[in-house]
């Protein structure tokens, strides 16, 4: 464990970094960044959930490049023109957000349950943010290809192109994720896929006072003397 002085400096630097690029930066992608776990964000406060289940996710990459300060001042211009409506919008999005935030406190063991709950979540989350005006036709595609194969995906991110995840449940096979990437990275949209979970740990340094060779590393040999260290 590190200090948590040292760790709130870092975090707190690299806050400093994402204003120069988005302007007013929530703080939740440098605080995952930095602690790991997950991060519920309110009223622009961080709260970190402890005892997370492990939940897996594919992270495509639409390549569609999109300019993150123009998406946020979009959805104020919207809200500005019309605040009943995208209030409400907002609104929802917030209550999926605690329904999401106390199912993972609850540590609910059905995984069936579960995931249909999440999934729910996803679609609901997903048409809530188009009407918002930041999805793109990038994002629905990857949401139409895993459908096709019953999964459930979202926009992640500002939206207006970049990321979708789609929730990999447990009785997915790793074949059929193969499966999916294929389909995924197929012409004419190669979009690129990548496997990830939720709950990790964040920014990490690896502690050794003895010298060791690459074979020894990558071989996991002498785990009693040498670890990582994790900014959590």
């Amino acid at each position: 464990m590190f200090e948590k002085s040292f760790t709130n400096f870092m975090g707190w630097n690299d806050n400093l970094s994402e204003k120069v690029i988005h302007g007013t930066p929530s703080g939740v992608d440098n605080s995952v960044a930095t602690f790991g776990g997950v991060i519920v964000f309110t009223n622009g406060v961080i709260q970190n959930i402890k005892g997370t289940q492990s939940l897996r996710f594919l992270l495509t990459n639409t390549k569609v490049p999109r300019h993150t300060k123009t998406l946020v001042e979009n959805v104020r211009t919207r809200l500005e023109n019309f605040p009943k409506i995208v209030n409400l919008i907002l609104d929802a999005i917030h209550g999926i957000s605690e329904s999401f935030k106390e199912i993972l406190e609850k540590e609910i063991n059905d995984d069936q349950e579960l995931c249909m709950k999440i999934e729910g979540f996803i679609d609901m989350g997903h048409h809530l943010l188009n009407s918002l005006g930041v999805g793109h036709p990038s994002l629905d595609k990857v949401r139409e290809i895993a459908a096709q194969y019953d999964l459930h995906t979202k926009l992640t991110g500002a939206g207006g192109g970049g990321c979708a995840i789609t929730l990999i449940r447990n009785d997915v096979s790793k074949e059929q994720i193969e499966i999916i990437k294929k389909a995924l990275n197929a012409s004419p949209h190669c979009f690129e896929c990548y496997e990830t979970s939720i709950g990790g740990y964040g920014v990490s340094v690896l502690d050794t006072c003895i010298d060791i060779n690459l074979k020894e590393f990558l071989e996991c040999k002498l785990t009693e003397i040498i670890g990582w260290k994790y900014f959590v």
